[in-house]
């Protein structure tokens, strides 16, 4: 509990900028989308975000991220699904084959093995 607490103490002195990001984090479910991603983003680009007549890449990803919003687009994020999503459309000898897929750490056979979670932004972890 106190490396917990200790280690918060070190991100905001260390960074003070990331209370009001954790904030508005916070409070997102309660403000909406577009007031989030209008006060958001100054915070993190340093620059105001122009929804309106986007100019920058960042600001027209985060139009697109407000205005294109399609049901399919859920299934295309995640590493299975699009594997299926892709082999239905150009063919399963395309794809790479998964060697398994587990709902969590305890379903694994205890070996070594290295594991690409869909959720970790391109971390993975060693067991």
């Amino acid at each position: 509990m106190l490396k917990t607490i200790y280690r918060k103490f070190k991100t905001v002195f260390s960074n003070p900028a990331s209370v009001p990001i954790k904030l508005l984090y916070t409070l997102s479910p309660l403000i909406g989308d577009k007031q989030y991603l209008k006060l958001l983003f100054p915070l993190k680009a340093g620059y105001k975000l122009d929804l309106d007549n986007p100019q920058t890449f960042n600001q027209k990803l985060q139009w697109l991220k407000l205005h294109y919003r399609k049901p399919e687009l859920i299934n295309l994020v995640d590493k299975f699904e699009v594997k299926q999503f892709v082999a239905d459309i150009i063919g399963n000898e395309y794809i790479v084959r998964n060697y398994g897929i587990w709902n969590s750490f305890d379903e694994i056979v205890a070996q070594s093995v290295c594991i690409k979670n869909d959720s970790r932004s391109g971390r993975s972890s060693y067991l």
